[in-house]
């Protein structure tokens, strides 16, 4: 079997219901493809990676970081966060 290399989770603590409703690889060669990262909502229409940097956000946007793409549905709340996970990442 094939294992994907990475994944999606939701924060535990999150105050909004938002959902991840797709994530896919788009660039198996990216070197970061297997790192772990955060994005944290600043706000509903602002978002952090890692702590860092300030991006706009709209509901429905595509979020791509280190190879990867993921859309969420709903409007998240500051606070919030999202884990994209490499393999053996635990994230939020």
């Amino acid at each position: 079997a094939i294992t994907a290399p990475t994944r999606t989770r939701t924060g535990d603590a999150n105050l909004s219901e938002f959902k991840i409703i797709q994530t896919e690889i788009i660039d198996v060669a990216d070197p970061n493809l297997l790192n772990s990262v955060t994005i944290q909502f600043t706000d509903p229409t602002t978002y952090s990676i890692n702590g860092a940097g300030a991006y706009a956000y709209a509901s429905g946007d595509e979020i791509t970081i280190n190879g990867s793409r993921f859309t969420i549905s709903g409007t998240p709340q500051a606070g919030d966060a999202v884990s994209l996970l490499g393999r053996g990442g635990y994230g939020v």
